[in-house]
């Protein structure tokens, strides 16, 4: 048990590296990749944990040991990928758009990358890990192994905690969107209503003033013919010039 929680430990932290290693890469920035708040991703410590379990007695056999790995990884990750996204309501990682992935939470991509650090880490890293912990002595390594299990654990429930805040704020958000896309309807549906109504009556008036205008009596056309520059000072201009429009007609 001493020796597996310091797999955990230090995978978890080389893990963190790679992490941070692969998105500065990628954005050209640092970011602090993870679950937890922490220099540690607890999903590389399992991982090779279980791989230095169930697969390090395969270690002469270099295929069987990375079809094993490809398998064993590939499982714990869509595992974990499913878990939290069920537990917490959030897709911490997503290939969705990448080819042969399955639900988004695996790929053959990663999956061989995976299988590839695998047998890396087996034959050349986890025999310098074995030395480190050989190397230091006992008492020191039950101290390293309590302080940084402490500060995991505290790092985990203020993680979980923040997580389930951060769900009740998005949870309150939603339903004051809501709120405000119902009573956006509400107000548009009477705009449009209105508007509606309004574009009716003004074709009806329309229709209304042509017919007017059609049946505008000979006597006038003459009088306005007769005097082509008259004006009104009673009624809308626009409205004078349409009928002296039509008598052009």
């Amino acid at each position: 048990m001493y020796r597996y929680l310091f797999y955990f430990l230090i995978y978890s932290f080389l893990g963190w590296c790679v992490e941070v290693c692969y998105a500065t890469l990628n954005t050209r920035k640092f970011i602090n990749r993870g679950f937890l708040n922490g220099p540690y991703c607890p999903i590389y410590g399992v991982g090779i944990m279980c791989i230095i379990y169930f697969v390090f007695p395969l270690k002469n056999n270099m295929f069987i040991l990375f079809i094993a790995s490809v398998i064993l990884t590939s499982v714990l990750e869509f595992l974990t990928g499913f878990i939290l996204e069920k537990i917490f309501h959030y897709r911490w990682w997503d290939y969705s758009n990448v080819p042969f992935n399955i639900c988004g939470y695996i790929c053959l991509k990663f999956s061989i990358l995976w299988g590839i650090a695998c047998v890396l880490v087996v034959d050349i890293i986890h025999p310098v890990v074995e030395g480190i912990i050989s190397w230091l002595p006992l008492l020191v390594g039950k101290i390293i192994l309590t302080v940084a299990g402490t500060f995991i654990l505290i790092d985990f429930l203020v993680t979980v905690k923040t997580v389930l805040k951060l769900n009740a704020k998005l949870e309150k958000l939603e339903r004051i969107a809501g709120d405000i896309h119902r009573f956006s309807d509400k107000i548009g549906g009477k705009v449009s209503s209105d508007f509606m109504a309004a574009q009716d009556k003004i074709e009806e008036l329309k229709r209304k003033r042509e017919e007017l205008l059609k049946n505008i009596p000979w006597l006038e056309k003459r009088i306005m013919k007769s005097f082509p520059d008259m004006k009104s000072t009673k009624y809308n201009e626009d409205t004078f010039t349409a009928i002296k429009d039509v008598d052009k007609k």
